[in-house]
């Protein structure tokens, strides 16, 4: 297009419109508040058509900022390390398992000294039972001559026991006679048998009596302030 020919105010005019058409267009948008709430829209508010447009855009709405990321959870307590055990000869490792082998399949019997103790944490009545079994320790050695009164203590426990004796057997000896008899046997043999032993017993019985009553009588004598046991003797006090 050949532009020469136009001047002055033919030119400026043709600049203006050229200038003018440039521009964008802009559509005529409405602010309306409908309901509480702020609209924007291309048509006349409703119910104010002579309304004049509102040339202010809305803005885009902004996005809102993700959230921060959850802070991360805090590290596991540390534990501490169980202190190394020393390096261990193997032959003396070998005898440490030997060991505890032979003390687990003994239960609760010591088997460190050999000696078959029982701990004390084992079952008190085989400990019991255990204890009753030994015998108790000899009595230490005393070389002194026995004097009258240790003499009179020896005879005078030997009669006791004697004693003893003879009743369990007197009674053991008649409740065996009258098992007989209840079993059929005949009773007047059996009768004049128990009669004669039971007779043999009384004299016996009596005849240790007697003389343990004298051992007795002739350790008072020495001993008018009564005894002692002198280790394992009797003494006069």
């Amino acid at each position: 297009m050949d532009f020469a020919p136009m001047k002055g105010p033919l030119f400026a005019l043709f600049l203006a419109s050229a200038a003018f058409a440039s521009l964008p267009v802009q559509a005529n948008v409405y602010k309306c508040t409908i309901n509480g709430e702020t609209r924007y829209q291309d048509d006349p508010c409703p119910g104010d058509r002579d309304a004049a447009p509102h040339l202010e855009f809305p803005s885009e709405p902004q996005s809102q900022p993700p959230p921060p990321p959850p802070p991360p959870p805090p590290p596991p307590a540390s534990v501490p390390a169980s202190p190394a055990e020393p390096e261990q000869d193997p032959d003396q490792a070998s005898d440490t398992r030997n060991k505890r082998n032979a003390s687990d399949a003994t239960g609760s019997t010591d088997t460190s000294g050999g000696n078959g103790q029982e701990r004390p944490d084992g079952n008190p009545e085989v400990a019991r039972t255990r204890r009753a079994r030994t015998p108790a320790p000899p009595p230490p050695d005393d070389d002194r001559p026995l004097d009258r009164p240790a003499q009179l203590g020896v005879d005078i426990a030997a009669a006791e026991a004697e004693l003893r004796d003879l009743v369990d057997e007197r009674r053991d000896t008649l409740a065996a006679i009258d098992v007989r008899i209840a079993a059929g046997g005949d009773p007047g043999a059996l009768n004049a048998e128990r009669e004669r032993r039971d007779a043999v017993f009384r004299a016996r019985r009596l005849e240790t009596a007697s003389r343990l009553g004298r051992l007795k009588a002739e350790l008072a004598d020495l001993c008018p302030n009564g005894t002692f046991q002198d280790v394992h003797r009797l003494a006069c006090r």
